[in-house]
């Protein structure tokens, strides 16, 4: 078991601290064995003066369970690794809030230009929630810098870059609707983003001659499915989608032999799909 008494993110989950602090008394009841003990008692992030504050904070808590032992490690003791003493906090000047966030990110900037860390991954920014709208703004200020900003959960599930681009080469693969002369924002909101889509997926296969290939060569199996099973486009691409994840994860890392599978699952599925629903005949009685 690892864990960190001192943090309690998933509590949402059921999560309790004595599942870590009871654990080595659970296993010498429940098993009769003594676990050994690994202390991960060294910060690799923070300066001393942190790791100092957060000591002297934790320790003047009471920490004791009125049923008997205690809410954390009470035998732990945190060091810094690092051994400077420098500024390890500093704030902003009170301002409207896209001169804050441009102010946040020229250090950052530098930080990169000096090569004080390795990579840009290594510089996190915390928000109490990344719908706050001092999300948005920093992200812009640092792609002003020319800093690209990874934040997956900050928007929507089809904002994020590797969807967008997984998306893009399943409607090269599959094909998509055209666009229609319907009104409504919605309508026109879903097509853009579908020629975005279209557009990212195309300059992928543009500079990775090998995914090119991959995409043509499965365009190339759906219309011979289609001319095999006598099945329109729109069919086949909507019997591929009710197939079970594991078949379409095979017939997607599977280029040997996808077409006669594809195929041969088509045949199926087609067989379900008329299988599955109530036939009503048309039954003509003669009269008396």
């Amino acid at each position: 078991m690892v864990g960190d008494d001192d943090q309690a993110l998933y509590c949402f989950r059921g999560v309790t601290v004595e599942n870590f602090v009871q654990f080595p008394e659970r296993c010498k009841t429940a098993f009769g064995v003594e676990p050994t003990t690994i202390p991960l008692d060294t910060n690799y992030r923070s300066r001393r003066h942190i790791v100092q504050f957060y000591t002297d904070f934790i320790g003047r808590c009471d920490w004791r369970n009125p049923r008997g032992g205690h809410f954390r490690v009470t035998s732990k003791q945190i060091r810094a690794a690092s051994a400077d003493a420098e500024v390890a906090v500093v704030t902003s000047t009170l301002a409207e809030p896209h001169a804050v966030a441009a102010e946040v990110a020229d250090p950052v900037r530098r930080l990169l230009e000096a090569d004080r860390v390795e990579n840009p991954n290594q510089i996190a920014f915390l928000f109490p929630s990344l719908k706050f709208p001092m999300v948005a703004r920093m992200k812009d200020a640092l792609e002003a810098r020319g800093l690209r900003v990874y934040a997956p959960r900050a928007g929507t599930f089809l904002e994020v870059p590797e969807a967008v681009a997984m998306f893009g080469l399943y409607l090269r693969i599959f094909g998509r609707l055209a666009r229609r002369d319907f009104g409504g924002e919605d309508y026109h909101s879903y097509h853009d983003w579908l020629d975005n889509a279209e557009t990212v997926a195309e300059g992928l296969c543009e500079t990775d001659r090998r995914l090119d290939a991959y995409v043509r060569d499965r365009q190339a199996e759906i219309e011979r499915a289609v001319q095999q099973t006598g099945l329109t486009r729109p069919t086949v691409n909507v019997i591929f989608r009710r197939m079970r994840p594991d078949k379409k994860r095979f017939f997607l890392r599977n280029p040997e032999g996808f077409a006669g599978v594809f195929i041969a699952e088509l045949r199926n599925a087609l067989a379900d799909h008329i299988a599955e629903r109530i036939e009503f005949e048309i039954v003509s009685e003669a009269g008396p």
